[in-house]
């Protein structure tokens, strides 16, 4: 066992002798996950899915995280370099950890460590550091709950050899804040590692094993770590087939802390991450900063939770509901007269209806100045028919009028498909204000989905239009299945997603039920078996 100096990390070499090179990404199993729903087997719809993946926690996942398993309201990872996205959704799973990263990670784990020591001793660790019976106890709960299972007896005896020897060389309080520091610069903390049971002869799947779905569980309803009652569920066996994933879906679903999942879905789906960084013509629009953006953010993560856990629960409401919740700072915006902090207000439905109507979604698609027939368009595109729009050449002239690029025969194919849908948004300017004097031109589809009407007169009729829509709910489908991945469609999916749809069409719309049924899905609960 080393000794490290006060003033130092703890190193990658350092993390190999406390956990050793076998353990650094090993997983503790119990008996594999029964694909049937009471106990007996039952046939899998997915013959073939992606081997198992190593991606790390998000920044919002990670500050959810320290939050719940150390107290720590400090947001650390706001300053972590930006995420990777894959299929739209925060990912983390393309690169490999990059030096910076780690350094990252590293000064962050030291911070919060010594705060825990000097700040939450009894909070956290629940005795005297001098305890060493305690603290050795404190490292098998502690480690359960940070690396999402169990602990190995070695590395319960080298994280305990660790608080020793710090004990020795400087004081107790410094041995429990190494032990602490190596948890939280283990990969096995900010890395979520699903590798499954050990296969069968010649099986092309494997199933996750019961902590594996726990975290899958926890990271998609909550963006957050699960909770006693999860992991004991895991220890039980109750995720070992479908009916305990339901049970423990719906629970989870029923907690408060199902908005940090819904709110994460719906800001990254609506692209709405750095709409308080955006600038805006200082002239037009003298009212717009920092704090009206971070309004503008939170009304549609207070609608967006409310309509899927609180309210109506449909896609439909999602898409048309004709109330909001506004706060006296922005009801002007929606020219209303509020004042105090957020509360549920009732829009005229000529005039607004739903998520796009919402001045966040309509000011991330707009320039500094002017509205963005590109982006709105382009957003309807991809985001609610699941038509991929390729990026613009890079000889393209950024200041052409739609005119010009629709003109262009090299512009033309995909301007044509989004600029004629985003001319429909015309009545809200850059910052989602309703201009009734603006021009209406409304809305047409080309080569949308069969049952979405070629030619809308206005945003009501495209919000209708949209609610209706079976391709924008298979589309849907699809956006959730993507979010709870956090990869997109890949071959042996084809089944499963059409399985889905056909559910989330069968419920009419009700999103809860699409995502506890995502959850008990083969994807979900499976994953390819990697070769080498």
């Amino acid at each position: 066992m080393p000794v490290f100096t006060r003033a130092h990390h703890l190193t990658p070499v350092a993390l190999l002798v406390v956990f050793g090179s076998a353990g650094c990404l090993g997983l503790i199993g119990n008996s594999s996950v029964d694909p049937g729903g009471k106990g007996g087997p039952a046939p899998l719809l997915a013959t073939e899915l992606p081997p198992p993946q190593f991606r790390r926690l998000t920044r919002v996942e990670y500050n959810n995280t320290v939050r719940d398993l150390l107290g720590d309201t400090t947001n650390p990872a706001n300053e972590f370099s930006e995420d990777e996205r894959v299929g739209g959704f925060e990912s983390n799973s393309v690169s490999g950890l990059s030096q910076l990263q780690f350094d990252q990670y590293a000064s962050a784990a030291k911070e919060m460590a010594e705060h825990v020591v000097s700040e939450r001793m009894s909070d956290v660790v629940g005795c005297e550091p001098t305890d060493e019976t305690c603290v050795g106890n404190f490292i098998g709960t502690f480690g359960l709950r940070a690396f999402r299972r169990p602990l190995t007896d070695d590395e319960k005896a080298a994280l305990l050899a660790l608080y020793q020897d710090g004990k020795t060389t400087w004081s107790a309080s410094m041995g429990v804040q190494l032990v602490i520091e190596a948890m939280l610069i283990s990969p096995q903390f900010f890395f979520l590692t699903e590798l499954g049971e050990a296969p069968e002869a010649d099986a092309k799947l494997t199933a996750l094993t019961s902590y594996e779905v726990a975290q899958r569980l926890s990271y998609f309803l909550w963006q957050s770590m699960p909770d006693d009652a999860l992991l004991a569920a895991a220890e039980e066996g109750a995720l070992s087939n479908i009916e305990g994933i339901e049970a423990q879906a719906r629970r989870m679903l029923d907690d408060q802390k199902a908005g940090q999942g819904v709110r994460s879905f719906h800001r990254q789906w609506l692209g709405l991450s750095g709409l308080s960084d955006l600038s805006k013509n200082a002239e037009a629009f003298p009212e717009w900063n920092v704090a009206l953006a971070d309004d503008m953010m939170e009304e549609t993560m207070r609608f967006s939770e409310h309509v899927v856990l609180e309210g109506e629960g449909s896609l439909d409401a999602l898409l048309s509901a004709p109330y909001s919740f506004v706060n006296g700072a922005l009801a002007p915006v929606y020219g209303l007269d509020v004042t105090g902090d957020f509360q549920r207000v009732d829009f005229d439905p000529a005039q607004r209806g739903g998520i796009l109507t919402q001045a966040s979604w309509l000011t991330r698609t707009s320039a500094t100045a002017e509205p963005s027939v590109v982006f709105r368009g382009k957003f309807v595109r991809e985001k609610l028919f699941c038509q991929h729009m390729p990026d613009p050449p890079p000889d393209v002239d950024p200041d052409a009028t739609s005119e010009e690029r629709l003109a262009n025969p090299v512009c033309a194919g995909c301007h044509t498909l989004m600029d004629p849908i985003g001319a429909g948004f015309g009545k809200y300017d850059a910052i989602g204000q309703f201009d009734a004097l603006a021009q209406n031109p409304g809305f047409t589809v080309n080569a949308g989905p069969d049952d979405v009407p070629g030619s809308l007169s206005d945003v009501p009729a495209l919000a209708d239009a949209l609610s209706a829509s079976q391709g924008v709910k298979d589309c849907m489908t699809k956006q959730w299945y993507r979010y709870a991945l956090r990869r997109e469609e890949a071959k042996g999916d084809e089944a499963l997603v059409q399985d889905l749809q056909a559910t989330f069409t069968d419920s009419e719309g009700l999103i809860k039920d699409l995502i506890v049924a995502i959850a008990k899905s083969d994807a979900f609960r499976f994953v390819g078996i990697a070769t080498n």
